[in-house]
């Protein structure tokens, strides 16, 4: 009788590599920090002796005088969302699992206070908002509810929890793809926000710029559009600076590094123009207005049709066929809304916004594949040129006009 071989085991894995065990830990560490702020928050605001009110009702015009749980979690999420992502914005992007050597090396010596900045008020103003959203639905449900001190101390200690925990962990590692999603996500919210605000329900018949206008969806709008501008503008900025790096080692010329962050500068500044000039309001904000949009269309037409000459050498051939394709879907789209009644301008302005934006998308993609091809050690070089005090870049760069 033969002893059955006993077989060797496979290596025993588990489901979260390392990076996303401090992940966790790292925003477990956040949360219960948030926590404990909420705690005090109740312990300083509520009588321990005295039931708490829940949320008020929204729907009613009565408001009570009292402070409410919904209240003070609505200002905690306010405070807790803007210094989670002030304070942890990118902390451990370069030890993600997803970034290859090349890729770290290319993002060392980063510290764009202006991303950081950018990003940590949109994101506070989306999450209070839906916080606020979800509140009002509370109230709304459980109209008058009120809750002994205990119980208030534990709903705000562990919202204030999740807030912080939520917010660390999507923004300590934050691809430029993420933020993406972030604007898009931004254009949305404010869209289906000024829908619902618009005091004329048939705004859809002029333009998504009417709704800049209108005097119950204006302000929502406006703000939403120029933070969508701004994101954009900080993903630019990032681009940029990964582009620069392939300029440093003579990948690109600097012509065409100077050209693409002009363009995407005035384009994003474009958008946010949308913003800032309302139509039809004074007749400098109206032309301001259309030029803004004009112009931020126009630029991003040429650097869909233009990247084969604007950088060349780097991007893929179906990159640039993708280009020319998403320009060419703007062009059938304008003329359906010219020739045909089957799109309006609104859906016109919607339609090339996400074509728009997907391009920028996979130019992001593109450029990064092309970096994860490249020898480290020509990257590092470069980088350590691209991180020089910006005298010494000015002084380099006068010395070589001076020779030339």
């Amino acid at each position: 009788m033969t002893t059955p071989k006993i077989q060797a085991q496979a290596p025993q894995q588990d489901l979260m590599s390392s990076f996303e065990k401090k992940k966790l830990s790292y925003a477990l560490r956040l949360g219960i920090l948030a926590g404990i702020v909420g705690f005090v928050a109740v312990w300083l605001l509520f009588e321990p002796t005295q039931t708490a009110l829940v949320f008020y009702d929204f729907t009613t015009g009565t408001r009570p005088a009292e402070i409410t749980v919904g209240g003070l979690c609505l200002i905690l999420t306010l405070a807790i969302s803007f210094a989670c992502c002030m304070v942890t914005y990118r902390a451990l992007y370069l030890e993600s699992d997803s970034l290859t050597p090349v890729e770290r090396v290319a993002l060392q010596g980063r510290q764009n206070w202006v991303a950081r900045i950018t990003i940590s008020i949109t994101t506070t103003i989306i999450v209070t908002g839906v916080a606020w959203l979800l509140w009002i639905l509370v109230g709304v449900m459980f109209t008058n509810l009120r809750v002994p001190f205990a119980n208030a101390l534990l709903i705000t200690t562990l919202y204030a929890t999740a807030i912080a925990y939520y917010i660390t962990y999507w923004v300590s590692d934050l691809p430029s793809s993420r933020m993406m999603w972030l604007a898009i996500a931004t254009f949305a919210l404010g869209l289906m926000g000024s829908f619902l605000l618009a005091d004329d329900p048939e705004w859809w018949r002029e333009s998504l710029s009417y709704l800049g206008v209108d005097s119950g969806s204006n302000t929502l709008f406006n703000l939403s559009v120029i933070s969508v501008g701004i994101i954009i503008l900080t993903i630019w900025r990032d681009l940029i600076n990964t582009l620069n790096i392939l300029a440093e080692a003579e990948l690109i010329p600097r012509w065409s590094l100077n050209a693409l962050a002009v363009g995407s500068t005035i384009s994003s500044l474009g958008i946010i123009g949308v913003g800032v000039f309302p139509v039809g309001v004074t007749p400098f904000t109206h032309f301001m207005h259309n030029l803004s949009v004009q112009g931020a269309v126009i630029i991003c037409m040429i650097g869909m049709l233009g990247m084969r000459w604007l950088i060349p050498n780097i991007y893929h051939e179906n990159f640039l066929r993708l280009g020319y394709a998403y320009a060419g879907l703007c062009v059938v789209f304008f003329l359906l809304y010219q020739f045909t009644n089957m799109l309006n301008f609104v859906a016109l302005e919607i339609f090339c916004f996400v074509v728009i934006t997907l391009w920028l998308y996979y130019l992001n993609e593109y450029t990064l594949l092309y970096i994860r091809q490249q020898d480290v050690e020509m990257i590092e070089k470069a980088v350590e040129k691209a991180n020089r005090p910006l005298w010494e870049q000015l002084n380099e760069a006068l010395s070589q006009q001076k020779v030339g």
